[in-house]
Order: structure tokens, then C-alpha cells, then sequence
């Protein structure tokens, strides 16, 4: 049976027995700097949510991290974002 390991903690893998090792979901978010916590609470907690019924995994195996990016260093189209 394959597991899930990280942080020090073994799950069962997701989806059928098979022998392949999975990793643990790690979601890399990249945002406008500035968002309030509150907004990016809210959002770790809608996309681990998914995860988890998705994969039916426990919420501790689910990362989330959010990378902020000033407006003036994020290009679309050969341009700066704007605030």
C-alpha cells in the first residue's frame, strides 16, 4: 500500500492501492501583494477543503502557500500590473 509522507506523518495514498509514493498536495498561490490575511485565511482554507474531499486525504497533508508579488514586478503581455 502506498503512503503519504511529510512533516513526519504517514497517510494512506489516495485513489487505488498501487505501489507509487505520492507527495502531499502543496499549493504555491501567487498573488498581488497586499491582500489582507483574512482573504488568504479564507482562501488556504476553501482550497484545502477541496483538496481533501478530492483526495481524501486528512487537511494536515495539504500545504498552502502564497507568494506575494508587487503590482510593478508582474508582467501580463510584456506590461507591469497595475494596482
Amino acid at each position: 500500500m502506498a503512503v503519504l509522507a511529510g512533516r513526519g506523518k504517514v497517510w494512506p495514498a489516495f485513489g487505488s492501492v498501487t505501489t507509487e509514493v505520492r507527495a502531499m498536495p502543496f499549493v504555491n498561490i501567487t498573488i498581488y501583494a497586499g491582500h489582507p490575511k483574512e482573504r488568504k485565511d479564507e482562501i488556504a482554507r476553501r482550497v484545502t477543503d477541496t483538496i481533501t474531499d478530492v483526495c481524501k486525504l486528512p487537511r494536515e497533508a495539504v500545504w498552502v502557500v502564497f507568494n506575494e508579488v508587487t503590482p510593478a514586478d508582474w508582467y501580463v503581455a510584456g506590461n507591469p500590473g497595475k494596482k
